[in-house]
C-alpha cells in the first residue's frame, strides 16, 4: 500500500512537470498579444497613410483643375484671338471689297467692250471747206461759211418753225430751225469726197471703221452704230465697204 502511494505520488509529479512544461512552451511558442500602446501606434501609422492618401488624391484634383481652367483660359485667349482676327478681316473686307468691284463682271465687261480709242467727242464733228460743225450745234455759221448747192425748207415736223435741209454735193446738212436756233440734228454722206472727223470716207472698209472708232458698237441690220448719248454715227457696210455715213441726234 505504501508503496502504492509512492508509485502514485511520483506518477503524479511527474504529470505536474509535464503540464508545467507544457504551458511554459505555449508560452514561447505563442504569438505575444499586442499590447495597447503597439495598437495606439498601428492605428496613428495608418490614420497617417490614409491621410497622406487623401492629400495624394486632394493635390491630383487640384492640378486637374488647374489644367482645366489653363486649358479653359488657353481656349479663351484662342477664342479672343480669333474674333480680333475676324474684326480685322472685317476692317479690311470694304476695302478688299472695293478691289473686287474694281474687277466685277459687268466692268469686265465693259473693260472688254471699250473703244480702241477714247472717246473725245469729235466723232460728232464735221468739217468741210475749212468750216466745221458739230451735230447738236448752231449750224448758221457754217452754212455761212460754206455755202450750199442748194435749201429746202418746210414747216418744221416738231410743231414750231422750219426744217430746212442744206444739200451739197457729197452731203446733206438737217437743220431744224425755231427762232433762230438752226439746230443740226442730222447729216448724210453719200459721196467719197467727203469724209468724217476721223477719215472715213464712202468706200473706207469695215475694218477702217473699227480702227478708226474701235470695237463699242452695236449692229442694225448692215450697219454698224456708235452711239453717244442721245447721238449715233451710223456707218452702211455693204461687201465690207462703207456705202453711207449718218449723224444723227434726238430732238
Amino acid at each position: 500500500m505504501k508503496k502504492n502511494r509512492v508509485v502514485c505520488s511520483v506518477l503524479a509529479l511527474a504529470l505536474m512537470l509535464q503540464v508545467s512544461a507544457c504551458g511554459k512552451q505555449k508560452e514561447v511558442t505563442g504569438e505575444p498579444e499586442p499590447t495597447a500602446a503597439a495598437t495606439e501606434q498601428e492605428t496613428a501609422e495608418e490614420t497617417t497613410e490614409e491621410t497622406a492618401a487623401t492629400e495624394t488624391t486632394e493635390t491630383t484634383e487640384a492640378d486637374t483643375t488647374e489644367a482645366i481652367a489653363s486649358t479653359e483660359e488657353g481656349t479663351t485667349e484662342t477664342t479672343e484671338a480669333a474674333s480680333e482676327a475676324d474684326s480685322a478681316d472685317a476692317t479690311e473686307k470694304p476695302q478688299d471689297n472695293g478691289s473686287k468691284a474694281d474687277n466685277s463682271p459687268q466692268e469686265q465687261k465693259q473693260e472688254e467692250t471699250q473703244p480702241a480709242q477714247q472717246r473725245t467727242e469729235d466723232e460728232l464733228q464735221f468739217s468741210y471747206n475749212n468750216a466745221t460743225v458739230r451735230l447738236g450745234d448752231n449750224a448758221k455759221g457754217f452754212v455761212d461759211a460754206a455755202a450750199p448747192d442748194y435749201e429746202e425748207a418746210a414747216p418744221s415736223c416738231y410743231g414750231d418753225g422750219e426744217d430746212i435741209n442744206y444739200h451739197y454735193p457729197d452731203f446733206t446738212l438737217f437743220v431744224w430751225n425755231s427762232n433762230d436756233s438752226y439746230l443740226l440734228y442730222g447729216i448724210d454722206i453719200t459721196g467719197g469726197s467727203t469724209e468724217s472727223s476721223r477719215g472715213i470716207h464712202v468706200g473706207s472698209s469695215k475694218d477702217d471703221v473699227i480702227a478708226a472708232y474701235g470695237t463699242n458698237y452695236s449692229e442694225d441690220g448692215s450697219d454698224i452704230v456708235y452711239t453717244y448719248g442721245d447721238c449715233n454715227l451710223r456707218f452702211t457696210i455693204k461687201d465690207g465697204s462703207v456705202t453711207y455715213i449718218s449723224y444723227n441726234k434726238e430732238i
